[in-house]
C-alpha cells in the first residue's frame, strides 16, 4: 500500500477501533489536533515551572549538554541535574540542556519500570495506557523532553526562515516503537521518512531485517533476534522451552497420553536428551535446539526478500538493548544525514538520498496537539520555545509496535507484552 505524503489531520476524536484501522494498523502517522481526556491534567500543571518545582523538588535527572547551539541534540554528552537547578537554567534563558530519555532499571526480561524520574513524582498526572485513543497498544516506556530553543529576542531580529534555523534540533532516526507525543509547550516540527526510506537514509548500522510493520533491525554483537512486536526471541522461546519441560513433568506425573498433551513447537527431538535433575542446561540444550533450526531455515529459504526479510543476525531488542543505543556516539538507528544541509550536498555526499527525497513530510505539531508516530518513522524534530515559558516541553508514549496482520482486539501473537506490563504494574500495588 502506497502511503500518502502528507500527515492526517484528526480535528476530532476517532473512535479507538476506527483509530486503530485508519493508522495503526496502516502504520500512517497522524496530526492529532486536541489532546487526549487523560492527558488535560498534564498539560494544565506543567505549564507552571512551580508546580513542577513542587512536585520534583527531590528528582535527580539526566540530561544532554552542548558545547554551543550549532550542536544536535541526541548524541550529546549527559550530565545529571537536580530537576530543580534544571528548571532554573531554563528560565535563565540557557539553551545547551536538553532533557530526554531517562536511565530505567531493567533486569533479563526488560525494563523494571514504565517511567523514570521525574515522572516518577509527577505519576497522578497521567494514564499508563492512553485507553481514549490506542487501548490495546501495550506501554513500553513514558518519556519527558524539555528544553529551550534559544533568545526569542535574537529570532525576532532575523528573517523567518532563520528564525526556523535557531530551533533545537535532533539528529534524523527512527525509534523501536509507536509513539503518541503530546506537545505541552511550545512546538515541534516533525520532519519525517516512512521506515522504506532506510537503506537510502545511511543509517550507521547494519541493517538485517525490516518487518512489514516497519519495526527495523539491525546486526549486533548481542545475538540478539527479534520478532515483529519487539521481543526478544531468544528470551521468548527459553520461556517457552521452561513451560514445556513443566508440561512434560506434569504429562509423566498424571501418566498422560502423548497425543493428548498441547504442544506448540515438535519438541519430540529437544526433549530427547533432556537431564530432570538439571533444568537449567535442559533448557539451553533446547533453545540451542530451536535456533539451529531457525539458522538451518533461513539457509533453506536464501536471502531475505525485500517484502518481507527474516531474522539475520538480530537486531536490538526493544526489551532491554534499544536505550544502549540511544548513549552510543553513533546509534545504529541515526542516520548519517544532516537535513540542515541543501540537497544539492546532501545527494553529492550520499547519492542515493536523490530516489527518497520526494518522500519527506514536514509537520509542526503545536501546543495541545498529538502526533501519533508508527515504529521505524525516521524524524528530525525541531524544537522552538514558548517565549513566556523559556522552554519547550513534551510528553511521548512508546508502544510495542503491533503486528502488521494484528487487530484491534489481539494486536501482538500473543500475551507476552500484556503480562510483562501486568507485572511491572502488579509490582506498584
Amino acid at each position: 500500500m502506497e502511503l500518502p505524503n502528507f500527515v492526517t489531520e484528526l480535528t476530532s476524536p476517532l473512535p479507538p477501533q476506527e483509530f486503530f484501522k485508519n493508522f495503526i494498523s496502516a502504520r500512517k502517522p497522524a496530526h492529532i489536533k486536541f489532546i487526549s481526556n487523560s492527558l488535560e491534567k498534564a498539560f494544565e500543571n506543567w505549564k507552571s515551572n512551580k508546580y513542577l518545582k513542587q512536585k520534583c523538588e527531590n528528582e535527580i535527572v539526566k540530561v544532554e549538554t552542548r558545547n554551543s547551539d550549532k550542536e544536535k541534540f541526541g548524541t550529546s554528552n549527559k550530565v545529571l541535574l537536580p530537576f530543580c537547578d534544571f528548571l532554573n537554567l531554563l528560565e535563565t534563558g540557557e539553551d545547551l540542556y536538553y532533557m530526554t530519555v531517562q536511565d530505567i532499571e531493567t533486569d533479563e526480561k526488560g525494563p523494571l519500570e514504565l517511567y523514570s524520574h521525574p515522572l516518577a513524582s509527577l505519576k497522578e498526572d497521567f494514564p499508563l495506557i492512553l485507553s481514549d485513543i490506542c487501548p490495546s497498544l501495550i506501554t513500553h516506556q513514558i518519556n519527558m523532553w524539555m528544553g529551550h530553543s534559544g533568545s526569542e529576542k535574537k529570532k525576532e531580529e532575523k528573517k523567518h526562515e532563520e528564525s526556523k534555523k535557531t530551533g533545537t534540533q535532533s539528529k534524523l532516526h527512527h525509534d523501536f516503537h509507536d509513539n503518541i507525543y503530546l506537545v505541552i509547550r511550545g512546538e515541534k516540527t516533525f520532519t519525517l521518512f516512512p521506515p522504506h526510506c532506510v537503506h537510502q537514509l545511511y543509517v550507521n548500522g547494519e541493517i538485517s531485517q525490516v518487518y512489514d510493520n516497519g519495526l527495523i533491525c539491525y546486526k549486533n554483537d548481542w545475538g540478539v533476534q527479534v520478532r515483529e512486536d519487539g521481543a526478544d526471541l531468544l528470551l521468548r522461546k527459553k520461556m517457552m522451552g521452561s513451560t514445556m519441560i513443566k508440561k512434560k513433568k506434569k504429562k509423566e506425573e498424571e501418566e498422560i497420553d502423548d497425543d493428548e498433551e498441547d504442544v506448540d513447537f515438535d519438541d519430540d527431538e529437544a526433549f530427547s536428551s533432556f537431564d530432570e535433575d538439571n533444568e537449567e542446561t535442559n533448557i539451553d540444550d533446547y533453545m540451542d535446539k530451536m535456533l539451529d533450526k531457525v539458522k538451518e531455515k533461513e539457509m533453506q529459504n536464501g536471502p531475505p526478500s525485500k517484502k518481507r526479510k527474516l531474522n539475520n543476525g538480530s537486531c536490538s531488542s526493544l526489551e532491554k538493548n534499544a536505550f544502549d543505543l540511544e548513549t552510543e556516539d553513533n546509534p545504529m538507528s541515526f542516520s548519517q544525514i544532516d537535513l540542515r544541509e541543501s540537497e544539492t550536498e546532501i545527494i553529492k555526499k550520499f547519492p542515493k538520498y536523490n530516489q527518497i527525497k520526494h518522500e519527506k513530510i514536514v509537520v509542526t505539531i503545536k501546543e495541545g496537539e498529538m502526533l501519533y508516530l508508527p515504529s521505524g518513522w525516521f524524524h528530525e524534530v525541531t524544537s522552538l520555545s514558548n517565549p513566556s515559558l523559556n522552554s519547550h516541553l513534551a510528553l511521548s508514549y512508546w508502544m510495542y509496535p503491533p503486528m502488521k496482520t494484528g487487530t484491534f482486539e489481539k494486536p501482538y501473537c500473543d500475551n507476552y507484552w500484556k503480562d510483562r506490563f501486568e507485572g511491572i504494574q502488579a509490582n506498584h500495588l
